[in-house]
């Protein structure tokens, strides 16, 4: 009756304040949208908020604060900016000066191309240990990928050019952010068991849908084995095989990353965040937070706003 009770209080308190961390968008007509001709207003997005599509954005003039997950980056032309759906994101501008920026919104769904997907994958832009941002330091590069947007846009206006144009060009921007602009991860998941892969699948897919309609419900290991239909043991040994560390430890992680976000980017209480992270007890997930990072959550969300 209490879990019920502190659900029913989260949404109600959720839905008029506007507090909603986690933002779904439904589109239902593109798999590419592109902002190549509007200027890019991160004072829409001041309000943390989850997305349900990749993006590529070309920043070309001003600067700002980008907050992607527990990271904070700033931002000054020119400068690229790759962010992947799952990422809780808001937008501090540095001063009054307009950001102007080329944008580039790629659906989920359009992963289903599968040369999209596997060009994807290759470059690795949106991969969890890659960079959010990278510095465009030459001139020649920002001229580069400007053409590549502006061919992108005249593509998509010309109604008699098929969509695998658009896939194409789009594919060709992959592979020059990540020649010119930025680093490779040092470790990749594309060689790894697809048990492997189903298992961080699940767990980004877990995380990713976090609201006050959605408390985390996957915590341990042995629900992420039930839901993989597999023997924990056996979880645990092929993660540790391929990883270096066991299930516990990249659950705690993650969730140690979800809770550090939702610290660092709402006002949302304590209490409220220990339920989003699936601890009916907040006591129990302050102990859970400090054994993880050395702190408190108060201690780290006051440290963090008073840097």
């Amino acid at each position: 009756m209490q879990t019920n009770n502190l659900r029913n209080q989260l949404n109600t308190a959720a839905v008029l304040a506007g507090q909603i961390p986690v933002v779904n968008d439904r589109h239902a007509t593109w798999l590419v949208k592109l902002y190549v001709d509007e200027p890019y207003d991160p004072g829409k997005y001041t309000r943390p908020n989850r997305r349900d599509y990749y993006k590529i954005i070309l920043v070309t003039q001003g600067s700002a604060v980008l907050m992607a997950g527990p990271e904070q980056y700033n931002i000054t032309a020119p400068a690229i900016v790759c962010l992947h759906p799952r990422d809780i994101i808001s937008w501090k501008l540095h001063n009054e000066e307009p950001v102007a920026a080329k944008a580039i919104y790629i659906r989920q769904e359009a992963l289903r191309n599968s040369s999209v997907r596997s060009v994807m994958k290759q470059c690795r832009l949106f991969d969890p240990a890659a960079n959010r941002v990278a510095v465009v330091s030459l001139s020649n590069d920002l001229t580069v990928l400007m053409q590549y947007f502006v061919q992108m846009q005249e593509t998509a206006n010309k109604k008699e050019y098929p969509v695998e144009f658009l896939v194409g060009y789009l594919q060709l921007l992959f592979v020059e952010i990540r020649q010119r602009c930025l680093t490779a991860p040092a470790k990749s998941a594309a060689n790894l068991p697809a048990q492997v892969k189903q298992f961080f699948e699940l767990l980004e897919n877990e995380t990713a849908r976090l609201s006050a309609a959605n408390p985390l419900q996957l915590k341990t290991a042995k629900e992420y084995a039930m839901q993989l239909a597999v023997h924990p043991n056996y979880l645990n040994a092929i993660i540790k095989k391929h990883t270096g560390q066991n299930v516990s430890t990249h659950i705690k992680t993650r969730l140690v990353e979800e809770a550090k976000s939702l610290l660092l980017q709402t006002d949302w209480t304590i209490k409220e965040i220990s339920y989003m992270i699936g601890f009916s007890d907040p006591p129990n997930f302050s102990m859970f937070f400090k054994s993880n990072t050395g702190q408190t959550p108060a201690d780290f969300r006051n440290r963090s706003i008073s840097i």
